[in-house]
């Protein structure tokens, strides 16, 4: 049995695939088949070594963590409510350590220089993400001397970005997918809306440097003119869509079905890695720190 048993060289297809899942249909009956699989790795099952079955329990464990995340609203109310204090409770005493940890060496000589070159090293990888250098730099910054000159630099900006103004082709999507979408992505998209579509904002760097409609007296002037409205309503009339057949809508419903429960079970993957990384850069951060105390 030739496998690597290194799960860290698995991704998230490899992972499906290792179980012989469809990412689609992905559901409980799919678990339990897994859950044979691991099982029928065990020594005393397959004569193999323990290695084996320690690498399909972990690649089980990845995907039972990735089935509750994608189905944690379905899971949710079957959690008591006294495993939740229980967590939290934890979590508490280890930020009352921490912060008593931190204010007995507050005072240490160089401690604060020292503490963010250790946290930037746990978490160098964050900082790549982020907007730091843009926002200390004067990129997309214009001084003006008055209203003309105003106009002036929104006319040069127009005329500089027309060339590369692009529209965005978004395919149809159903309002449940377009509320489901209300937390932000793991992308950094540049725009975001609240839980329910109502409360709309856009990514810090793009609301800074998109901040003119890229629509110059040209782009009217190229428009098909019309004489009357009745010229208008008649060009509309031979350019209408064709209205789409039922089989049509539902298999528009379906595919878009299918890429949901892709996209969920992509993000729960990506989030379940992120965390993982997050508590062993935590872990490493708080070790280094206790061997100074």
């Amino acid at each position: 049995m030739n496998v690597d048993l290194d799960i860290n060289h698995y991704g998230l297809s490899d992972i499906l695939t290792l179980f012989k899942i469809d990412a689609v249909d992905f559901d409980e009956a799919d678990l339990k088949k897994a859950k044979r699989i691991v099982l029928k790795t065990h020594p005393d099952k397959s004569g193999l070594e323990k290695d084996y079955f320690l690498f399909y329990t972990k690649a089980y464990k990845m995907l039972y963590q990735i089935y509750e995340f994608k189905n944690k609203r379905n899971t949710m109310s079957t959690h008591t409510s006294d495993t939740a204090y229980q967590s939290l409770n934890g979590d508490e005493e280890d930020e009352k350590y921490h912060k008593r940890l931190i204010k007995g060496m507050n005072n240490k000589k160089d401690f604060h220089d020292w503490f963010n070159k250790l946290f930037v090293e746990c978490n160098g990888n964050m900082a790549d993400e982020g907007y730091d250098e843009w926002l200390q730099s004067d990129a997309g910054i214009y001084t003006t001397n008055g209203t003309g000159n105003v106009n002036d630099q929104i006319r040069e900006l127009k005329n500089n970005q027309n060339g590369e103004f692009k529209i965005v082709r978004r395919e149809f999507t159903t309002l449940s997918s377009q509320h489901s979408h209300g937390s932000t992505s793991f992308d950094s998209p540049s725009s975001y809306s609240g839980k329910q579509g109502n409360l709309i904002f856009n990514d810090i760097k793009d609301a800074f440097e998109n901040t003119i409609i890229q629509v110059t007296e040209d782009d009217f002037k190229s428009r098909k003119k019309f004489n009357n409205v009745n010229e208008l309503q008649f060009h509309r009339k031979q350019n209408e869509g064709k209205v789409m057949s039922k089989d049509e809508s539902n298999l528009i419903l379906k595919n878009e079905q299918d890429r949901q429960s892709i996209t969920a079970i992509e993000q729960s993957y990506k989030f379940i890695k992120e965390t993982e990384q997050h508590s062993q850069n935590q872990d490493k951060f708080w070790s280094k720190l206790k061997l100074l105390h």
